[in-house]
């Protein structure tokens, strides 16, 4: 299993299974730093949630029709997360008022796993992302990381990775950099240009862990810990889009930081998404549960001054292909006024 000849080799990720004991699960989640459950989700959810977001996307021109086949077609050119300029709010705030969009992450299935493998009542932060993976993007692809600096608060932090689509190795999927979460250490950060613009630093002996991946499918479910090093793929796969889910799960009574009680990149009130809802469960659902509210440190994305300039060229090399690519293909779309 390989995505280019300038990538290690991967290997496959090991399935578990809800039949499984608890203990079993919990130790391979120790020992691994990942759990993926095949087919796990009910698929009308994952479905209903694929087609309402594909309506978005079609509205505004990112794809090719909004047709439900379990792989979307993109017919623009790429775009960083959260690049306005581009136009990618227009599509983003609108995911982040969809009711479907907040309800996957309380499905009864879902949280009974992540239950038993955090041994402790849970729910989901508020915070809830949606990603877009781009084909032949890979210089702002998702970079090696881990999340407890994205969210801090407490270790036992446990996210639920979801496809949407149907992802091959070649369309960008989640790989795992297996054993990298254990003793829970937190590793020092350098720019990146992808999400988040941080990626973590591996020292020498994280270097030597093999990397999994698998071919994901709609329903399919990957959880992993906080300090679990993980990235993206690049999507080599020229005109499908990824599109994925990501909600994190926090142990009743443990610690958490105000930003994750925010809707992602917090544009707009809990009171304006919520508005229109059918369902009135999951509206506030986290104030019912017991948590620790701490402060969000600084100190955890902090970068030394030497990597302003890395920084900057990267940014200016990051625009100049940017804008090679788009003349590219403004120049392909031009008809043909030669005269025949």
């Amino acid at each position: 299993m390989s995505v280019d000849a300038n990538s290690p080799p991967l290997q496959p990720m090991q399935a578990s299974s809800i039949a499984e004991p608890d203990q079993v699960l919990q130790t391979r989640m120790t020992k691994n730093g990942y759990l993926l459950f095949r087919n796990l989700l009910p698929a009308t959810a994952v479905t209903r949630l694929r087609q309402s977001i594909a309506s978005i996307l079609h509205k505004h021109g990112w794809i090719k029709n909004d047709e439900d086949t379990g792989s979307i077609t993109t017919i623009r050119s790429p775009m960083r997360e959260g690049e306005a300029s581009e136009g990618f709010f227009d599509v983003y705030d609108e995911v982040m008022r969809l009711e479907p969009f907040y309800a996957l992450a309380h499905q009864p299935v879902l949280l009974q796993i992540m239950q038993r493998v955090l041994a402790s009542d849970c729910f989901p932060h508020p915070l809830s992302i949606c990603r877009f993976g781009w084909p032949e993007h890979d210089a702002a692809t998702t970079p090696p990381h881990q999340d407890f600096p994205n969210n801090q608060g407490s270790l036992r932090l446990t996210a639920a990775w979801i496809p949407l689509t149907d992802v091959p190795v070649s369309r960008g999927g989640l790989a795992i950099l297996q054993g990298s979460n254990q003793g829970n250490t937190i590793l020092p950060l350098d720019f990146h240009l992808g999400p988040g613009n941080r990626q973590a630093v591996l020292p020498d002996h994280l270097q030597r862990l093999p990397w999994v991946s698998t071919h994901y499918r709609p329903g399919d479910v990957i959880l992993f810990s906080s300090t679990t090093v993980h990235r993206a793929l690049p999507n080599h796969d020229s005109q499908y889009l990824r599109l994925s889910v990501d909600y994190r799960y926090l142990p009743d009574g443990d610690a958490l930081t105000p930003p994750v009680l925010e809707p992602h990149f917090a544009r707009e009130s809990w009171d304006s998404i919520y508005q229109g809802w059918k369902d009135k469960r999951f509206c506030y659902y986290w104030q019912q549960h017991d948590y620790t509210e701490v402060p969000w440190s600084d100190e955890y994305h902090r970068l030394p001054e030497t990597h302003l300039n890395h920084a900057l060229r990267a940014e200016s090399e990051y625009r100049r292909q940017r804008q090679t690519q788009q003349k590219q293909q403004t120049g392909s779309q031009e008809p043909n006024t030669d005269e025949q």
